[in-house]
This record gives C-alpha cells, sequence and structure tokens, in this order.
C-alpha cells in the first residue's frame, strides 16, 4: 500500500443464508469491509458449494449489466473435509480480480451463482467507494473549492452584496475558458465523461464547468432520429469506436490531435473529443446553415463552418490526423460520395484515418419491410419506395456495387445528390482504396445503427494494387457478411452468415494487418511479443501474441487447401497472456473455444474486457493452473464445456516437451471427430540453432512426430493424414472408433516389424 486508499469496501451483504436447500454453504472470504487496496482492482476469493446442482461459475453484475464471470473450480481441500458427502467439494473454490477503473465512485456489486443446470442464486451483494488518485482528488478539491470562490466574488462584486449575504443568493455558474473542459474531463473514464455529458441534458454545468448545450428536442429528432440520451447513446458509441479504431491503427488521440467531424450536425458527436483535444483542434462543417449555427451558440468550443455539397474545402493538404463523418455517407450519391473521399485522402495527414458509417445489407430488408403501409414519418415512405427489387439489390450488393436511392432531403438537399445510400465493403475495396488504404468494414447492430468504413492514408503514399473486386473476391478482407442477430449478447453468439465455400479461418489470416512491433485482428491490437520495444503507446490495452508472421502463414497455406473446414469447437493448450485466445478466436470464429495453460495466474483486465463487451462467456473459457499431462483434468473440462460433442480442432502450444505433449495428444485425439485436425506447434525445436541450453536434458519433441508417422503408415483409420511444415504439425483425425480417451496409447496403434 502506498499510503492512499483508492477502494475502499464499504459493505458486504450475504444473501445465500436462507437457501439451504441450494446450498450446501457460501463463504465471500474476500472482500470484506476491511479491505482497502491502493489499486482500482478487488480481489474475491471464497468457496460455494452446490446441493441441488454443482455451482460453476459466479457472475459479478454492475448497473444491470455482467461485467465479469469467475470460475468455481480452485481447489479446497478444506472444504471437502467438512463436507464429506458433497460431490465436488474439493473444487469448490473460486479465485479471480476484478478491474474496476471505469466504474463510479459508488460502487454496488451483485454476485449471483450459476449453477450446472443454467439456474441462478443470488448470493450477495458488494458495496464499495472508489476514490481519485491522490494528487487528483487534491486537484479535484481544490478546482471546487476554486469555482465556489469564484461565485461568491462574482456574487460580491456583481451584486454589490456583503460576503454573509452571499448564502441568501441563488447559485451563479460561470463560463470557462476554453482548456477548462479538457481539463476537467480529461481526468474522467470515457464512461465517466459520458454520464457527465448526459447529466449535461438537464444541467449544463459540472462542478462548475459550463458544458455545451443542446437544441430543442425536435430539431435533434428530425435530424438524427432521435433526442437526449438515446442521441448520445449512439453518439458516444460511435466516438468510443472512433477511439479504439485510431489507437488500433497505431495513431492514438492526443491532446495535439486535430479532428475534422463531416456532417457535424448540432455537434452530437463533436462535444464527446472535449475530452480528449484541445478545442481549437476540432472542426466540424455540415452543409446545413442552421445546424452551424447552433454549433457556434450551443457548443461554443471548436471551430465550425458551412460547407459546400461538393468539395474541395478551404483546408490545407495534411491538416487531420481523424476525419470522421456519421449517417453521412449513407446519403451521398455515387458522383459526390467519391469526390469527398477524395478530399478526404488531400487533408488528412499521411497515416491519418477516415472512419464513416453507411447503410448495411440489412437496409435493403427494411425498405422492403415498409412497403404496403401507410407510414406518419416521411422518411419511412420514402424507404418504402427504394430498391424496389429486393433480390436484385441484394445481388448488386454481393457482386461489390454501389446502391443508391435519390430520395432527396428537402430543399436543402436535393435528389442529385441525396438520398439513400448502401455501399458494399467490395465496393470499398476496389474504388476507396485508389485513394487510401483499406483498414475494416463492420456491421454490427449491437453497437451502430449502421456499418462502419474505417480507410487510413499511407505514410509513403504507397496504395494497395487496385483489382476489380467482387463481393465474394472480398472474402480475402472481409471474410462474412456481417448481418447479425441480436437476441441478448449475454446469452446467444452472434449469427453471421458465412461464405459457404470459403473457409473462416483463411479469411481470418488474409484480412490480418501486420506491422512492425503488432499485427491488427479485426478492431483489436496484438503486440508482437518477439518485437516489443519501450515506445509501446498503448499501454495495456492491447493483447499480447508470442507467434511471428511466418509461423501464422504456415496455418494460412494449410487452410488454404481445406476451404471447407469451419470448427466449431476447438481446445487450445498454451495460451502466453491470452493474446493467443482472442487472436485465434477471432480467426476461426468457433461456437466454442476452450484454451488451458499451466502458469497459476488469472485472465488479464484486458481480456475480462474483450469477453465481457463481446458477451463470449458461454463460447470463450480459459482455465489457468492446468497441467496439460494432467489427463484426469483435462477430461473433466472437455466433459464440463462440450459434454459429448466432439472437437474440430486441437492445437498445442503448451511446454513443446515430448512426454506431457504426447500424454494430451493421447487424451485428447480421441476427442476429436473424423476428418478434425489435431496441430502441434515447434514441434522441431530440437532442430533449432540456439535453444540447446533449455532443453539439453529434454526428449526431442520430433520424436513424437516420428511415432505419429509410425502410426499413420500402421493403419490410415487412426491418422488419415498429416502435414508437416517447418514449426507445425497437422494430424487428420481418421474414422476409426478409437478407445475412452484414458485408455488410448499411442504406441498400440504402432506396428513394428521384428529384427531378425
Amino acid at each position: 500500500m502506498t499510503g492512499h486508499t483508492l477502494i475502499e469496501i464499504q459493505e458486504v451483504v450475504n444473501l445465500s443464508a436462507n437457501e439451504p436447500e441450494l446450498l450446501w454453504g457460501f463463504s465471500l472470504e474476500t472482500p470484506d469491509t476491511s479491505y482497502k487496496t491502493d489499486k482500482y482492482e478487488v480481489w474475491f476469493a471464497g468457496w460455494i458449494l452446490g446441493k441441488k446442482a454443482q455451482v460453476v461459475s459466479i457472475e459479478v453484475i454492475y448497473s444491470g449489466r455482467l461485467i465479469h464471470m469467475i470460475v468455481v473450480d480452485n481447489p479446497r481441500p478444506d472444504v471437502a473435509k467438512t463436507y464429506i458427502e458433497a460431490s465436488n467439494a474439493d473444487t469448490s473454490g473460486f479465485f479471480a480480480q476484478l478491474t474496476v477503473s471505469e466504474m463510479s465512485t459508488q460502487v454496488e456489486l451483485h454476485l449471483q451463482a450459476v449453477f450446472s443446470d443454467r439456474s441462478r442464486l443470488p448470493i450477495a451483494i458488494v458495496k464499495f467507494q472508489k476514490k481519485l488518485p491522490f494528487l487528483e482528488q487534491v486537484k479535484a478539491d481544490l478546482a471546487k473549492s476554486q469555482a465556489r470562490l469564484k461565485q461568491i466574488k462574482t456574487a460580491t462584486e456583481g451584486d454589490k452584496i456583503k460576503p454573509n449575504d452571499v448564502k441568501n443568493q441563488p447559485s451563479i455558474t460561470y463560463k470557462t475558458s476554453n482548456d477548462s473542459i479538457l481539463e476537467y474531463a480529461s481526468r474522467l473514464s470515457d464512461r465517466e465523461w459520458f454520464e457527465v455529458i448526459i447529466k449535461s441534458v438537464d444541467n449544463r454545468f459540472a462542478d462548475g464547468i459550463e458544458l455545451p448545450g443542446f437544441p430543442p428536442d425536435e430539431i435533434q429528432r428530425n435530424t438524427v432520429g432521435s433526442s437526449g440520451k438515446h442521441a448520445l447513446g449512439e453518439g458516444f458509441n460511435f466516438y468510443s469506436e472512433i477511439k479504439r479504431y485510431v489507437a488500433n491503427l497505431g495513431q492514438p488521440l492526443t491532446t495535439d490531435s486535430k479532428i475534422l467531424d463531416f456532417g457535424c450536425g448540432w455537434g452530437r458527436m463533436i462535444r464527446f473529443f472535449l475530452k480528449d483535444i484541445v478545442p481549437d483542434n476540432l472542426y466540424g462543417i455540415d452543409v446545413n446553415s442552421e445546424m452551424i449555427d447552433i454549433c457556434l451558440k450551443k457548443v461554443s468550443q471548436g471551430n465550425y463552418s458551412v460547407g459546400t455539397p461538393e468539395p474541395p474545402t478551404n483546408f490545407a493538404d495534411n491538416s487531420f490526423d481523424v476525419v470522421y463523418a456519421y449517417s453521412v455517407f449513407s446519403h451521398l450519391s455515387e458522383s459526390v460520395h467519391i469526390k469527398w473521399v477524395e478530399e478526404f485522402s488531400r487533408v488528412l495527414k499521411p497515416g491519418g484515418i477516415l472512419i464513416v458509417t453507411t447503410h448495411a445489407r440489412r437496409f435493403i430488408e427494411l425498405c422492403r419491410s415498409l412497403r404496403g403501409q401507410n407510414h406518419e414519418f416521411a422518411w419511412y415512405n420514402a424507404l418504402a419506395k427504394s430498391f424496389m427489387d429486393t433480390d436484385a439489390a441484394f445481388a448488386d450488393y454481393d457482386n461489390g456495387k454501389f446502391l443508391y436511392s435519390a430520395t432527396g432531403g428537402g430543399s436543402a438537399l436535393p435528389a442529385s445528390f441525396y438520398g439513400e445510400a448502401v455501399i458494399s465493403p467490395g465496393y470499398v475495396k476496389r474504388e476507396w482504396t485508389k485513394y487510401l488504404t483499406f483498414c475494416d468494414f463492420v456491421d454490427d447492430p449491437a453497437k451502430l445503427n449502421q456499418a462502419v468504413i474505417v480507410m487510413q492514408k499511407p505514410v509513403d503514399d504507397s496504395l494497395c494494387s487496385q483489382v476489380d473486386t467482387t463481393e465474394a473476391e472480398f472474402a480475402s478482407v472481409f471474410p462474412f457478411r456481417q448481418e447479425v442477430l441480436h437476441i441478448d449478447a449475454s446469452l446467444e453468439p452472434k449469427i453471421q452468415y458465412r461464405s459457404s465455400n470459403t473457409s473462416i479461418a483463411l479469411s481470418g489470416i488474409e484480412k490480418l494487418i501486420w506491422q512492425k512491433d503488432r499485427v491488427i485482428c479485426n478492431d483489436l491490437v496484438f503486440r508482437l511479443e518477439q518485437s516489443k520495444n519501450n515506445n509501446w503507446e498503448l499501454g495495456e490495452e492491447c493483447f499480447v501474441l508470442y507467434k511471428p508472421k511466418d509461423l501464422i502463414d504456415q496455418y494460412q497455406r494449410f487452410f488454404s487447401s481445406h476451404q471447407e473446414f469451419n470448427p466449431n469447437n476447438v481446445v487450445e493448450l498454451g495460451m502466453w497472456e491470452g493474446g493467443s485466445v482472442a487472436f485465434w478466436f477471432e480467426i476461426l470464429q468457433p461456437n466454442k473455444h476452450i484454451a488451458i495453460d499451466l502458469q497459476p495466474r488469472t485472465d488479464s483486465p484486458y481480456f475480462q474486457k474483450y469477453v465481457k463487451d463481446r458477451g463470449l462467456h458461454n463460447r470463450l473459457n480459459t482455465y489457468w493452473n492446468t497441467n496439460q499431462a494432467d489427463s484426469g483434468r483435462i477430461n473433466e473440462i472437455m466433459q464440463h464445456e462440450f459434454k459429448q460433442q466432439p472437437l474440430d480442432l486441437v492445437m498445442d502450444d503448451a511446454s513443446h516437451y515430448y512426454e506431457f505433449t504426447k500424454i494430451s495428444f493421447e487424451t485428447l485425439f480421441p476427442l476429436v471427430r473424423p476428418g478434425g485436425f489435431y496441430i502441434i506447434e515447434d514441434w522441431a525445436w530440437w532442430h533449432w540453432r540456439g535453444l540447446e541450453k533449455y532443453y539439453s536434458e529434454s526428449t526431442p519433441l520430433s520424436k513424437l512426430i516420428f511415432e505419429l508417422v509410425e502410426a499413420a503408415g500402421t493403419s490410415k483409420d487412426i491418422i488419415k493424414n498429416i502435414v508437416i511444415y517447418q514449426s507445425i504439425v497437422i494430424v487428420e483425425r481418421g474414422d476409426a472408433i478409437l478407445q475412452k480417451s484414458d485408455n488410448f496409447k499411442l504406441d498400440n496403434y504402432i506396428y513394428r516389424h521384428s529384427r531378425t
């Protein structure tokens, strides 16, 4: 402890005392009311023993949302001695760390037990206070004091009253300088800043700081379809996406970053960036002069000007780090929108990023659903007349075309350039890459109402080669249509329409963006451990990957010859710091991915956030402190996670020791379905120069590979095929019905002639 407490537990309430029919017992040993820490983290430890069914995990709920899942499987011999008659008592313990830096100052967490039959039981409430770091707390207290003093001074001098009479006067607020919001907001988390902005709908002042105002609700609804908190929620989601993308692409925001909001409207989006960037570097343009007038009067901070329907702008070359546009390119005609792409390539700095949205493929279906009805909302009537040949529109989209319905948007927005636009990813890849480098195209309705396009200006003016790209050919960059059916992200996986003739794994690998010290996969950054340096700008807000590009290239070559292979059930042995788990999950997109590692640790806060934010707790689970050679434990995990379902893929990047790797193979290979694959990484370490001191006393792992070759030569029914690359070996399961995994021994399936 440094002496300054950041987390102080105020109350712990046990809710399970009255549930003797459901539980043998429950004990939350930490935290308790004596718990204090100088870090923004809380450790949970204890035990819980189910009576009606086994307790498999504990869910942590914050503000009605599931934020963390604690697995119940830690050894508790003390509990087993007390509850002799209870099964699973010896593994009834739990131990986990929860990062709380993004939470509010007063926190109430609800814990509920999850039984093996999927029923749930509230078991505890934990209340605690989160404080600012010492210096920030002092600054915050000082700022409040200064604000109050300035109020008193203003009241005293302005109204000529005595200081003693100030208490009878109404509270007086003051307008701050341009940098005051930045100074105030920069110490908040993004979520806390969002809550401040939400409160500003009703009260423009926060701790004496004047925040941007709002136009009347009717104007908000007429321009963005909603008002107040709902409109701001959508704006915050896009703001968050922008910040994540620019950071992932190596261009994180600083106070000196320069941003252009193209189609800024009444300032819904740009106000969020007052937390990150000095106001003088924020620019907004819009063709609607009324909107610019609102920004100048209500937002005030930043630079706002009326734009023209077509470029050019008055901005100099290489002016901006980021240009973004929300619900603008979803309305521009083809000829006009491509002119703006070219213009943005001019005004962006080298390495600068363009992030815009467009109507997604599902918008075509929305238009069809609106037909045959009378709508009070004129826009719906216009949509009902758009893309009348739905099947043809879908075909055009899938073939990489630009779709446009010239509906117009009033006198200021004529149909000549304004309507409803649906831009396909194939079109972006073919046409936009004439000016910028393609980075991503994502449609996730859980986050935004429109699809997101991300492009980057090359640093060296080099662009990827131009190709005539259809949607099918585009699969190498964008492997499947991002149509997502969301029932409940915390319970059900996203259902995505995949290309039927392309391996998801191959597509996932081909769309990776490799850079010197990182690889970018979808919206995630993986720091390459073998290339790490002291200049890493993302801190802990990334994954760590200890896999070089040449190894992933070997996977790519293999998957290119197995286009039909799309694994549903995946097991990974060895996961370094958890980065490889997220990496392979993004690449393979399985229904369930289980990872095991010997290290006595837990998931990193960043990994926990990844699982939580994507609602993956039913699809992606890790088991630390688990030996790959512990057959009994491995079988327990497989039974718990997959029940009787066969495995499609096992990847072993664990110990690389011959004995341990062989035990894992003998345990898991019988569980692999016929035609499934078992992959062993780094099999040739005995033959690599420079590793002598690490494995000098060990049996070469290549011995196991020789034995697998012998087994394949003995019978094709056990091992159908073996593919050997420099770093990986892929073993394809044959059609034989193998013995139970605890009885399967590889040596029993190898025949060798006796020497005469």
